[in-house]
């Protein structure tokens, strides 16, 4: 079983309905992420080089829920296009994410506006901020040129 550390440690005090004190060991944490089948890892003789691949796999998991968020532990929970992009080789080697950025994909399609461009965020719940700023179709570009280009690269590894 793989241990799990917590991105974010809280003190619960209360939990309304809960019957009697709260203590660590009466509960229990479960991760949540997109349904991803583990398809790249290495082995090394060094320690700390494979913790740190154990650690963005785990990471991937808890950025990968349905959109891909920049970090699952504060309001960074959107579906930033940008952040997208910046990892999304990594991911396909990691997983196999053909599913999740197609169903991304199909959100941005449905999010996209009438002159070509996207907005910051796919779902598009930031749209105020491109009405003030004028901007989407970078975003656009860098999305299906880098996300699409690490998902078809995916074949040669």
């Amino acid at each position: 079983m793989n241990r799990i550390l917590p991105s974010r440690v809280s003190d619960i005090e209360k939990i309304e309905g809960y019957p009697g004190e709260l203590k660590p060991q009466n509960l229990t944490a479960v991760a949540m992420y997109s349904d991803m089948k583990p398809t790249g890892n290495f082995s090394t003789s060094i320690a700390l080089l494979n913790q740190l691949q154990h650690i963005i796999q785990w990471g991937q998991r808890g950025i990968f829920l349905d959109v891909p968020t920049d970090c699952p532990q504060r309001d960074e929970r959107l579906g930033w296009t940008g952040d997208a992009q910046v990892f999304s080789r990594t991911a396909a080697y990691n997983m196999d994410v053909h599913n999740f950025f197609r169903k991304w994909l199909k959100d941005l399609s449905a999010d996209q506006l009438s002159d070509g461009s996207v907005p910051f965020v796919i779902p598009n719940v930031l749209d105020l901020i491109r009405q003030v700023l004028q901007v989407g179709q970078m975003q656009l570009l860098l999305f299906l040129g880098i996300c699409i280009w690490s998902m078809e690269i995916k074949e040669f590894y």
